[in-house]
């Protein structure tokens, strides 16, 4: 979350007792596209960097004994 309102809401179904509203925290939250977290994602070099992780991996576990 991003920050928060407390916004004054009437009460329809109360029986006065000198509080004619209550507040609520409406948030703000913020939201990042997919697009620009895939953009991140498949950059060049983290592409590379993780064909090279994932060859390093399966030439370890081919190396482990039975």
């Amino acid at each position: 979350m991003h920050g928060h309102f407390n916004v004054r809401v009437p009460d329809v179904d109360v029986v006065e007792d000198g509080l004619s509203s209550y507040e609520v925290n409406t948030g703000l939250a913020i939201v990042i596209p997919i697009t620009k977290i895939m953009e991140v994602i498949n950059q060049k070099k983290l592409l590379e960097k993780r064909q090279e992780i994932i060859a390093k991996l399966t030439r370890d576990k081919a190396a482990e004994p039975d």
